[in-house]
């Protein structure tokens, strides 16, 4: 398995050698894709953000956020089967 890996990267470096000529020629042709990688997933982040709705959150989950953080601040906590008790969860 791992020999084959090792087969199929070394016919792939072999197949880049003889297209671009050098390693030096191999080197900025990665440059160039990873430039371009990069540049698709900034395009495909500003698309996620355009096409997910944006989640309000009512005054009152904001009034529980800040009670929860004011009880870890005062370093309370709660046991996990008092939790799944109060939220009906198994």
């Amino acid at each position: 398995m791992v020999l084959e890996g090792l087969r199929e990267v070394e016919a792939m470096r072999e197949v880049m050698y003889r297209v671009y000529g050098s390693l030096e020629d191999v080197y900025g042709e990665v440059k160039r894709v990873n430039r371009r990688l990069e540049s698709i997933e900034k395009a495909l982040e500003v698309l996620m953000d355009m096409v997910l709705p944006e989640e309000e959150i009512r005054e009152e989950e904001w009034r529980e956020i800040r009670e929860i953080e004011a009880e870890m601040e005062r370093g309370e906590c709660v046991p996990l089967e008092d939790l799944r008790r109060k939220h009906g969860v198994k």
